[in-house]
């Protein structure tokens, strides 16, 4: 316990509070993340598909794994039902789907989004509230897996600040 201790105050004096130092615990920890920004503008999703092909695939490092939409950025955490209003103002009611494709051609359907937020953003700097939509009960995405296509749409019209891959092993074995 000592040692943890001390290394947590090490990474903290070193590399001060913020991203770097999480990064750097994360990695002490055996946590590992993988974040690619498909875009980092302001992107219209409609029922027209956007498709980004990755020129290196993104890998799936554990359970988790989801397409997010930034929604916005300097949004600091609050209570559970001002977040709730935030994500539904900002969603309008619209459904996104989206998909991705394997690097071994399998295609992987991803739900509705869900509300997710981040103190250190992946498009935007900090504070950022996103849709994520993850892997539909039923599909199965072994770690290890590599996306190559990723596919999105919307029942409507919205704005999003750019759109990314995310997964992390974070949660691995909890249930």
């Amino acid at each position: 316990m000592k040692k943890i201790v001390l290394f947590v105050a090490t990474v903290v004096l070193v590399s001060g509070c913020g991203k770097k130092s999480e990064e750097l615990l994360d990695a002490y920890f055996g946590q590992k993340n993988e974040v690619v920004v498909l875009t980092d503008k302001i992107t219209e999703i409609s029922k027209s598909e956007k498709i980004y092909e990755l020129s290196q695939p993104a890998t799936v490092v554990g359970e988790e794994a989801a397409i997010c939409l930034s929604l916005r950025g300097d949004f600091p955490l609050r209570h559970q039902p001002e977040m709730d209003a935030e994500f539904q103002r900002l969603m309008k009611g619209v459904e996104v789907f989206a998909q991705a494709s394997s690097s071994d051609g399998k295609v992987l359907n991803f739900s509705n989004p869900m509300q997710s937020w981040s103190k250190y953003g992946n498009v935007l700097p900090e504070d950022e509230l996103s849709a994520c939509m993850r892997v539909k009960c039923g599909d199965e995405i072994p770690v290890g897996t590599k996306i190559k296509k990723i596919i999105v749409h919307s029942s409507a019209p919205i704005s999003v600040w750019g759109i990314y891959w995310e997964s992390s092993n974070a949660w691995d074995g909890i249930n």
